[in-house]
């Protein structure tokens, strides 16, 4: 089974919040429903390949912290070349070049045989969790670390570990090279070609 079957599916302010006292059930609730209607889009066979793919971008926006996902994966750095009409493209465009990344791989695994165990969910901080689970299929076992943020009132996905290795980190350090010889403009286009299957 790929790495990218796995994800389903200092930026956070500092401003006073009434936090839920319940913070670990409910990031814990939040990743098990998050990979148990990932699976159940996979074995839908009312729906078709594309439609599949509509439903994964609505979970992992849904579920997840996109803005701070694209900012994170940018660093201020790459960020700062991007216009102020650029950043929703960029969200936008980032969100389904992964969805479509991880989703191409998840389309080609035997979901029958999947199983999910879940782990420890731990405190980071008042505003940041951590969720342990691990996959296993017929073949190979993963260890998978979910990262939580709490950010615009509610806990949300920004990042995720496979092995040990952040899907964030690993975008990060391609979009840096990219960057260093091309623009803000041209980083778009090549997520929307990924985004569209254009390119690899």
């Amino acid at each position: 089974m790929k790495k990218g079957i796995l994800f389903f599916v200092g930026l956070v302010p500092s401003s006073s919040v009434a936090f839920p006292e319940d913070s670990a059930a409910i990031t814990q609730s939040l990743l098990e429903k998050t990979m148990d209607q990932g699976i159940e889009i996979l074995k839908d066979d009312g729906l078709d390949r594309d439609e599949k793919f509509i439903a994964f971008e609505g979970l992992l926006k849904e579920r997840c912290h996109t803005e701070l996902m694209a900012k994170l994966v940018l660093g201020r750095a790459g960020w700062s070349k991007l216009s102020q009409e650029q950043y929703p493209e960029f969200i936008h465009t980032f969100i389904q070049m992964m969805t479509r990344s991880y989703y191409s791989k998840m389309d080609m695994a035997d979901v029958s045989t999947v199983k999910v165990t879940y782990g420890e969910n731990a405190e980071v901080s008042a505003r940041k969790r951590v969720a342990t689970a691990s996959v296993e299929d017929d073949t190979s076992t993963y260890a998978l670390e979910y990262k939580f943020a709490f950010l615009d009132e509610r806990w949300g996905i920004y990042d995720l570990e496979v092995e040990g290795v952040s899907l964030l980190a690993s975008y990060r350090s391609e979009f840096a090279d990219y960057l260093a010889q091309h623009t803000g403009a041209e980083l778009i286009e090549m997520l929307r070609k990924k985004a569209e299957g254009v390119v690899e």
